[in-house]
C-alpha cells in the first residue's frame, strides 16, 4: 500500500483510540477493503482515494458516531468515545450534546429518585415520622404522605419521558453528525 494510503490510516487510527484495539482493527481493515476496492473497480489513484474518504478525522468521526449510537450499555471506553466524538462535532456538538446529553442523565436519574422519595415519604409516615423537606405543598397546601407518593410518581414518569426524550435527540444528532461523515465515505 501506498505511503500516502498508510499516513492516512495512521491519522484514522489516532482519532480512534477511544475504541477497543480489535475494534479499532476492524475499522482500519474495512478502510483498506474500500481503498483497494477503490483502487482496484475505480481505477483511482491515491490520492484520489484519499479525497474519496475525506479528512481522517471526519472518517473517524462517523465510525465513533456509529460506535456510540450502536453499542448498548455504558462504559469507560463509550464515554472516552463519546468524549472524543463531542470534541470533532464541531460548535454544534460542544454546545448541544452536553446540554442534551447531561440534561437526559439528570432527568432520568430524577424520574427514578422522584418516585423512591414519595415511597420513603409514605413508609415514614406509617412508623409516625415526618420528612418536611419530602413533599408537595402549594401556598399553605401540603399534599399528605400518600398524595405525595402519586404526585411523585407522576412527575418522576414525567420526568422519565423528558429524560428518554432528550436521550433520544442526543442519540439522532450523532446519527445526523455521522450520517454527514457517512456520505464522504460514499456509503449513502
Amino acid at each position: 500500500m501506498d505511503k500516502i494510503l498508510n499516513d492516512y490510516l495512521e491519522k484514522v487510527d489516532k482519532y480512534l483510540k477511544p475504541m477497543k484495539v480489535t475494534d479499532r482493527m476492524d475499522i482500519i481493515k474495512e478502510i483498506e477493503s474500500d481503498m483497494a476496492e477503490l483502487r482496484e473497480h475505480g481505477g483511482l489513484s491515491a490520492n484520489e482515494i484519499i479525497d474519496r474518504l475525506g479528512e481522517p478525522k471526519k472518517l473517524a468521526q462517523a465510525y465513533l458516531g456509529e460506535t456510540i449510537t450502536e453499542t448498548k450499555g455504558m462504559s469507560f471506553r463509550k464515554l472516552g468515545a463519546m468524549i472524543v466524538f463531542y470534541s470533532m462535532a464541531g460548535l454544534g456538538g460542544i454546545i448541544i450534546l452536553p446540554v442534551t446529553g447531561i440534561t437526559s442523565i439528570a432527568l432520568i436519574l430524577s424520574g427514578i429518585l422522584c418516585p423512591l422519595c414519595g415511597l420513603v415519604k409514605l413508609l415514614a409516615s406509617f412508623v409516625g415520622y415526618d420528612i418536611p423537606f419530602i413533599g408537595f405543598q402549594l401556598v399553605s397546601f401540603s399534599a399528605s404522605p400518600a398524595l405525595t407518593l402519586i404526585l411523585s410518581i407522576i412527575v418522576g414518569l414525567v420526568f422519565a419521558a423528558i429524560g428518554w426524550g432528550l436521550w433520544l435527540v442526543t442519540k439522532a444528532y450523532i446519527r445526523a453528525v455521522s450520517a454527514g461523515s457517512e456520505k464522504i465515505r460514499g456509503r449513502k
